[in-house]
């Protein structure tokens, strides 16, 4: 999934947060990894920063992943992937899995 926000003028930007679920059950798991990068023009990316979500493979809950920018800009390219196939201690093991992001949040 890939996200370009543009905040209409430069500002600066303190933390970006995305808001998770985790269901297993579901077929549902938490994202693989989450980048960040920046840009002023709105065409030219850098200064890529990254989280990868915890491994936990089981049960429910929600989450959130953090990243501490301070950086000032005006557009974010937001990448957010999901693990791909259900891992092989799930019943769908090999089947494609799910991800469920219900927020961004900008600080």
């Amino acid at each position: 999934m890939e996200f370009i926000i543009d905040l209409n003028t430069l500002k600066t930007i303190n933390e970006i947060w995305i808001r998770f679920m985790h269901s297993s059950g579901n077929w549902i798991f938490a994202p693989k990894l989450f980048k960040v990068s920046f840009s002023n023009d709105g065409k030219n990316f850098t200064y890529p920063l990254s989280s990868k979500s915890p491994s936990n493979t089981n049960g429910n809950s929600i989450d959130i992943l953090k990243l501490k920018i301070n950086q000032k800009n005006r557009f974010m390219k937001l990448n957010i992937k999901n693990i791909g196939n259900c891992p092989d201690s799930h019943p769908g093991a090999g089947n494609p899995a799910w991800f469920f992001i219900d927020e961004i949040i900008i600080k």
